[in-house]
């Protein structure tokens, strides 16, 4: 009974990798660019690293709701600017490789603030800070990449000379604005958490 339920685990966890392939894909990039961040920031001389964490830090004192505001806007700046690139590229043909670079770059970014944040305040510090907000941004970017991928193979096929699938390409186009558009939501959660945790919880 045991191997059976095993085996049917097993099952529906291949089942899950086949159809989620860009998904998983696409967080393996990300967890690599992560530790490629972290490798290049540990191996920065200290000089380097008191620059970089002087750029990386932001304020935590948000005493009204103007600074609050503020502080919200350059939060979600960064990954406003990747998620305008991710729909951009999944809107041309020749889109899949720039997404890869991008969610590899995310990845980079993340790695780089949590190594600035572990080396100035610890592991609290980088949990609340870094990891939190950025899974909560990380969702939105890993999913907008797989519509990207999704889009630009779509635009590929009304290419190919043989393509079957040519025209009606409203409703596509339809249900990838509004996947960005809820994405764009998740993003700035995100960046609200990370104000919060911040005016919450700072070194």
């Amino acid at each position: 009974m045991k191997h059976f339920h095993s085996k049917h685990r097993l099952r529906a966890f291949a089942h899950f990798c086949s159809n989620n392939g860009s998904l998983l894909f696409l967080v393996f990039l990300v967890l690599c660019g992560a530790v490629l961040g972290c490798s290049a920031y540990s191996m920065l001389p200290t000089e380097d690293q008191n620059f970089l964490s002087s750029i990386l830090s932001s304020p935590s004192n948000v005493s009204d709701v103007s600074s609050a505001c503020t502080a919200v806007l350059s939060a979600v700046f960064g990954n406003g600017i990747l998620l305008f690139l991710l729909f951009l590229f999944g809107l041309t043909a020749f889109g899949g490789p720039l997404i890869v670079l991008t969610e590899l770059f995310y990845g980079f970014c993340i790695g780089t603030a949590e190594s600035q944040a572990f080396y100035q305040g610890g592991f609290i510090t980088t949990a609340v800070h870094v990891v939190i907000p950025m899974t909560l941004s990380g969702i939105a970017l890993v999913i907008c990449g797989c519509q990207s991928m999704q889009m630009s193979c779509t635009f590929t096929k009304q290419l190919l000379p043989s393509g079957a699938h040519c025209g009606g390409m409203w409703h596509p186009f339809r249900n990838y604005l509004l996947r960005f558009l809820c994405c764009i939501l998740i993003a700035l959660g995100a960046a609200v958490v990370q104000v919060l945790a911040r005016t919450l919880y700072h070194v």
